[in-house]
């Protein structure tokens, strides 16, 4: 849920997950190679025309007070506010995300964590 001032997000489908992590590879080598876990960070963006130019499809949505946003597995996401607000994260899962989350698992534990 939502309140206060709009919020702009931005994502990109997990079918393409195996295409931004090697784009994000290619464009943040040297700080991979410091951060190997970068990408979990929530500190990290890549400007969307950037994935639009490397067949990364990219949607953006404004969610507004009351509003809902659902994310699925191996989507990116990331947004800004464009002002003060208050929302809150629930994390859910069906049983047909077990394999997305196994996945994930071995992917985390490969980036040394």
């Amino acid at each position: 849920n939502h309140v206060g001032a709009a919020k702009q997000w931005y994502g990109i489908p997990g079918v393409k997950a195996t295409k931004f992590n090697a784009v994000m590879e290619k464009l943040m080598k040297l700080r991979l190679k410091e951060v190997p876990d970068l990408e979990h960070h929530i500190t990290t963006q890549i400007d969307p025309q950037v994935l639009l130019n490397n067949k990364i499809p990219v949607v953006k949505t404004t969610q507004g007070a009351g509003h809902f946003i659902v994310t699925f597995p191996q989507a990116y996401h990331c947004g800004f506010s464009y002002g003060f607000n208050c929302g809150e994260a629930v994390n859910f899962a069906t049983t047909d995300w077990i394999d997305h989350g196994a996945s994930s698992v071995h992917a985390y534990r490969l980036k040394f964590k």
